[in-house]
């Protein structure tokens, strides 16, 4: 008897032989490589899906006005929110002689900012204050060199500000050269063609 056989003779080597038991050993190897290719797969469509669905839409938007309470809480929120985030703007502060004032223009003491909005719905707070009241939020807008970006009167006229654009938005907490208990927001203007919105 020949020590071996001849595949070819529909005989299996002694070497080719696999022992009892392993039998399924290959098979097992292919249906793991095929379980962890179709889990990679899924995983990457799920992926692809969300990253499509939540495409860059461009950065978050508030659009009100902060001349009431209910306004001014809004922004407020919304500034909690997206702090160190850039924004865009479609912001309003109508004056109005004849009712409080959640937002009141005053002058910058370090004169760098474009405009400054002193944000507080305390009845007792003077609607037409020159410094801020305890409890307010400063609203600091700066534009340096920023062309497309709107802070103005509008269409209100004098003690109305009006802010259009994009924005970065950074709360600052107390800043020396406010009460205590008042804090700040820095606004810094962006020009649109740096915002790279796409969708």
């Amino acid at each position: 008897m020949r020590s071996g056989l001849r595949a070819k003779d529909g005989l299996v080597h002694p070497d080719q032989v696999v022992a009892p038991g392993n039998a399924s050993t290959p098979r097992r190897w292919t249906k793991l490589v095929t379980a962890i290719a179709t889990i990679v797969g899924v995983i990457s469509g799920a992926i692809a899906i969300y990253e499509f669905v939540n495409r860059d839409k461009g950065p978050a938007v508030f659009t009100g006005a902060v001349d009431t309470a209910a306004g001014m809480r809004g922004f407020l929120d919304f500034a909690d929110e997206h702090d160190g985030q850039l924004v865009k703007l479609d912001l309003k502060c109508v004056y109005h002689d004849d009712q409080p004032m959640a937002c009141v223009q005053q002058a910058d003491p370090l004169e760098q900012a474009v405009t400054v909005l002193d944000l507080n719905d305390d009845p007792s707070c003077e609607p037409d204050r020159e410094s801020a009241c305890d409890g307010s939020v400063i609203l600091y807008f700066f534009a340096d060199r920023v062309a497309d970006a709107q802070i103005d009167n509008g269409e209100f006229g004098a003690g109305s500000i009006v802010v259009r654009g994009y924005f970065n938005l950074a709360k600052r907490g107390n800043l020396g050269i406010l009460p205590p208990s008042v804090t700040a927001i820095y606004l810094t203007a962006v020009p649109a063609n740096e915002v790279g919105v796409t969708g």
